[in-house]
């Protein structure tokens, strides 16, 4: 397999270490500075308690499940490596913003104006978008440029940093900490530029000025949408995993998601099914389409029952009621039931759930989630651990390859696990307090972005000698002057200058402000903010402010 090689050329490791190669990539990401950041970074909401996930325990979550089906698939016979998906597992959330997506859609907001970030939503087809680049003549050229085409992805930052921005050593050369080809490749969710791939557009993994290194970690030059290797998508799928059972593990124990209450066709069920296949941005959940007809059906075959329960009742020589409805495609779905008892009674109606087998299925990934309400105390902790072993056990042995493809042998599977997902977009994160929390947030991303962004323009763009005034970028005053710029923020503008690529001088300016940006914790986010925009509390010289808990490197 390709993939045993450094970018820098680094020859064979020293005879006295025991490690591999892909252990070595393991630890230099475990260590690094930049893996450390993201105990201070949210998962879904901001708190500086260690009740809840934060990004760094939910990294470690992925190592472990990642690791879990790496060892599933290499029983069944696949070239898999271990070492390579823990370190991806570690190494997949290293981009991502203070404040988590909410970080992220204020960077992208900041960067694109709303026409061109519109053209990453519309999933019209081609001709759509061909109608939005005429207005974007018309827009676009009124008003001023957006900062960068290239937009911000999470993605994409995670491997700016792991390939050119977190420093293995003094080395002035950037190669980030120089990981085997083999491990960048499995850290690539999204391995195309941005708007490069015909479906996926609001997904990349790479940025333009970053093109020659995804062109090395691919082994060739871009063309055709690349796919993901299968350490990538062990990777990914982890990740899926983690997120879907550790985020109903913490709001489960905060009681704000009512697992007991969960059952196939329960109000809660109901509601969230609803709410997962009506609302156009989780468009992506296309799965639980599938389990809302399905449960439609069921409503139909249960009125049926009804209806041919009191027409044989009528007749004094039944002994059975016989119903049917045809489904869409045509299917006829045969129902035979006692006359005595309700349609809606639980041993009737289980006779009718018989008929629906992708419902059944469902009910019993549900069967393993506890049915009390969460109570602090043995039993209670007790009931977390085994819903949690329940869970991870059930997706990871249920993953097979097909066609170089992993997913889930079983389709109700993948559908609990859309359910999952769904769960704490209902009952968190769409809560009307998060909402203006997340305002709120976006609101200090983006002000913060802008205020660095002039001062660093200022500092180090000078306007060109005619007759053409073409603006440059100028290293000798990054150096000198420094002009109220955090020093981590001088050294990324110096690498840009440095590896302009095709960027203009104020495009290498934009990006070197997001990666400064995308170093903070959330609490040295705020902390900048406040400074930036003159909050009294924070009024402390940069001298003094690393005797302040939470300040900015």
């Amino acid at each position: 397999m390709t993939g045993d090689t450094r970018r820098s050329g680094a020859g064979p490791i020293a005879p006295q270490d025991p490690r591999s190669p892909y252990q070595r990539d393991h630890d230099r990401v475990f260590y690094s500075s930049e893996f450390a950041r993201l105990e201070g970074v949210t998962q879904v909401v901001t708190l500086t308690a260690n009740s809840l996930h934060n990004r760094l325990t939910h990294s470690y979550r992925v190592e472990q499940v990642g690791e879990s089906i790496t060892l599933a698939l290499k029983k069944q016979g696949h070239d898999v490596n271990v070492d390579v998906v823990a370190t991806a597992a570690l190494a997949h959330d290293i981009g991502h913003a203070p404040f988590g997506h909410t970080g992220e859609e204020a960077l992208q907001n900041a960067l694109q104006c709303v026409e061109h970030r519109r053209e990453h939503n519309d999933f019209e087809g081609r001709q759509g978008r061909k109608i939005r680049e005429d207005v974007y003549e018309q827009v676009c050229k009124n008003n001023p440029p957006c900062a960068l085409m290239d937009s911000f992805e999470g993605n994409a930052q995670s491997l700016r940093i792991v390939a050119l921005l977190a420093p293995k050593s003094d080395n002035p050369t950037p190669f980030g900490l120089d990981l085997m080809q083999r491990t960048l490749r499995a850290t690539v969710k999204y391995p195309w530029l941005k708007g490069a791939h015909p479906t996926k557009l609001e997904k990349w993994g790479a940025y333009d000025c970053d093109r020659a290194i995804l062109e090395w970690v691919l082994g060739g030059p871009l063309g055709t949408p690349a796919e993901q290797s299968l350490e990538a998508q062990i990777m990914d799928t982890a990740d899926d995993i983690a997120y879907a059972v550790h985020d109903l593990e913490d709001f489960y124990k905060a009681r704000l998601i009512p697992i007991a209450n969960l059952r196939v066709g329960s109000p809660d069920f109901v509601k969230v099914l609803n709410y997962a296949v009506t609302d156009p941005d989780k468009s992506k959940f296309k799965g639980l389409r599938e389990v809302h007809r399905h449960y439609g059906l069921l409503g139909r075959a249960e009125e049926a029952a009804i209806t041919a329960i009191e027409s044989a009742r009528a007749n004094p020589g039944a002994t059975t009621a016989t119903a049917s409805i045809e489904t869409a495609d045509g299917v006829s779905v045969i129902l035979n039931l006692p006359l005595h008892g309700n349609p809606r009674d639980r041993d009737v109606r289980d006779l009718i759930l018989e008929q629906f087998p992708l419902l059944e299925q469902m009910n019993t990934m549900f069967n393993l989630l506890p049915g009390d309400a969460y109570s602090d105390n043995l039993a209670g902790r007790g009931q977390v651990t085994r819903m949690r072993s329940a869970l991870i056990t059930a997706f990871v042995n249920d993953l097979i390859v097909v066609d170089g493809e992993l997913k889930f042998a079983h389709d109700f599977v993948a559908r609990f696990m859309e359910f999952m997902k769904q769960l704490t977009w209902f009952f968190v994160i769409d809560d009307p307090d998060l909402i203006n929390i997340r305002d709120g947030q976006r609101r200090v991303i983006g002000e913060m972005f802008q205020a660095l962004y002039v001062k660093a323009q200022e500092v180090c763009i000078q306007e060109g000698s005619l007759p053409d005034k073409t603006p440059t970028m100028s290293l000798r005053q990054i150096d000198e002057s420094i002009r109220g710029l955090p020093p981590r923020l001088k050294d990324y503008l110096q690498l840009g200058a440095a590896n302009p690529g095709n960027y203009l001088p104020r495009q290498i300016v934009a990006r070197a402000v997001v990666d400064y940006i995308c170093s903070l914790t959330d609490e040295q986010a705020y902390t900048l903010h406040a400074q930036l925009t003159g909050s009294a509390a924070y009024a402390v010289p940069r001298a003094l402010a690393a005797l302040r808990v939470g300040s900015y490197p």
